[in-house]
């Protein structure tokens, strides 16, 4: 990786070099352009997926503290979270919440966060077009007993949205999904849904 990290050095710096009489503010552009590359793509997945399961939890949290004086949680969906400041640990970006791994985040029912109507019971958060790697991690992630106590289902979909299976507590596909029960169940791009009661 440090040779990773020399070589796109001396490609900003060669460039720079050539265009800097030319046009500074472009030569500038590229070198933040590469700094926030690389940000983002050597930050340890690790990481980032920790702090996505992490605003993942908070906001089921949020949710259920927001619903709690309430018979159920109709009317939810990822507008009215966003417009009443339920989705807070993520990102927003034109009215569109973005976990940290850079995936839109969808509340409500189903994998797209359509509106629960009465008599539908819990609530579901949705991350979208994960990777492999992510849908992995995410996947199996160890959530704390006390995280878990809500959780009811975590569902898999491609990425069309079309279920590949579900994992729940004392199923065929038992919760917590281990490591390698994920690598058989994630394809190249995923869909991952939690539900939550």
């Amino acid at each position: 990786m440090k040779q990773k990290l020399i070589h796109y050095k001396n490609l900003v710096a060669a460039f720079c070099k050539k265009s800097w009489r030319i046009n500074k503010p472009l030569c500038v552009l590229v070198v933040l352009l590469v700094v926030i590359a690389g940000f983002f793509l050597w930050s340890p997945l690790e990481n980032r997926t920790q702090k996505a399961a992490q605003q993942l939890m908070n906001t089921a949290e949020n949710i259920r503290r927001f619903y709690q004086a309430k018979p159920n949680y109709w009317g939810l969906n990822t507008q009215f979270a966003l417009e009443n400041g339920i989705l807070t640990p993520f990102r927003v970006v034109q009215n569109i919440p973005y976990n940290d791994l850079g995936r839109q985040v969808f509340v409500g029912y189903g994998p797209l966060g359509d509106t629960i109507v009465p008599g539908v019971s819990g609530f579901d958060i949705a991350f979208a077009d994960l990777s492999y790697s992510q849908c992995v991690k995410l996947l199996a992630f160890p959530f704390s007993q006390s995280q878990n106590l809500g959780l009811m289902q975590i569902s898999l979909y491609d990425d069309s949205n079309n279920l590949i299976t579900d994992f729940a507590w004392g199923s065929g596909n038992p919760l917590p999904v281990s490591e390698q029960n994920a690598k058989n169940y994630c394809a190249k791009y995923n869909n991952l849904l939690w539900h939550f009661e």
